[in-house]
This record gives C-alpha cells, structure tokens and sequence, in this order.
C-alpha cells in the first residue's frame, strides 16, 4: 500500500512538473514574441523617421539586450535626428564599442561636434578615416573643420587697434 502511495505521489510530482515546464516555456516564448513586436515597431518608427516613437522604444530594447551595437546606432540617429546631441553621442560610443558602424558612428560624433567645438570635430573625423579610408564625407568635413579653425586663428590674431 505505502509503495501504491508513494508511486502515486511519483505521478503527481512528474504531472505538475511537465505543467510547470510547459508554462516556463509560453512564457519565453512571449517574452520573445513581446522583444519580435518591439524590435519590428521600433524599426518602423525609424524607417518612418518617427524618432521620439523609435528612441523610446530602443530604449527598451537595449533594456534588455545591452550589447546591440545596431539598437544604440540606431536610437543615436534617433537622437541626432532630435537634436539630442548628448544622448547621441553616447549611443554613437557604445556603437563603436560593440564594433557596429564605426565609420558611421564616428562620422556622426563628429558631425555633432561641428561649429561647437572643431578641433573635436576634427579627431571623430580622422577617427572615421582611420577605420574607413574610403569614407569620403569624412575628408570633405576635415576640409572644412581645418578651415573653419583657420579663420577662427587669422581672427584671434588681428589685434583691435587702439586710438
């Protein structure tokens, strides 16, 4: 009798562990098909340019998934594209850590910091080149950061003349 009981407790245990399992199991599954939705509706948003839509979805995706090089490249664009050049700039960094985009991430840290702060400019610019040598908007941009400070020089050494 005490070996019909404990086989009995056996198929309890096996019966709601499968149940258990099975549940465990919906719940990944959903979890994916939560991350497959936001992924697709973030890319939409960005495809549409509806970059507040997109960043705050990236946001939540990089929740989740921290080491996307392409969700921080792209939430970057985002934020360039709202004039958010702080928060892009980051997104551009991490980008170029996790090694997606670098020329394209350099480019536009680069890009960010022209007519603010040249000589910055400058160094995300050659950065690009040094990555991607054939990346011919970066030298059109290193033209015009070493012109721009060219002017900025010839303007600070002409002294006022005094009367």
């Amino acid at each position: 009798m005490k070996s019909k009981q404990i086989f009995n407790i056996f198929i309890l245990i096996v019966v709601l562990s499968c149940n258990n399992i099975n549940k465990h199991n919906q719940a990944y599954v959903n979890k994916d098909d939560n991350r497959n939705s936001l992924s697709f509706k973030a890319k939409l948003f960005y495809d549409q340019n509806k970059y507040a839509e997109a960043a705050m979805l990236f946001d939540s995706l990089i929740v989740s998934d921290s080491s996307s090089g392409e969700l921080y490249f792209k939430r970057g664009i985002s934020h360039a594209m709202l004039l958010e050049k702080a928060k892009a700039r980051e997104d551009f960094k991490k980008s170029i850590q996790y090694k997606y985009k670098m020329n394209h991430s350099y480019f536009n840290i680069g890009l960010s910091y022209s007519y603010e702060n040249d000589s910055l400019a400058l160094k995300y610019f050659e950065n690009c080149i040094a990555v991607d040598p054939n990346f011919s908007k970066a030298y059109i941009e290193i033209m015009d950061c070493k012109q721009r400070l060219n002017e900025a020089r010839g303007k600070s050494r002409q002294s006022p003349t005094s009367k």
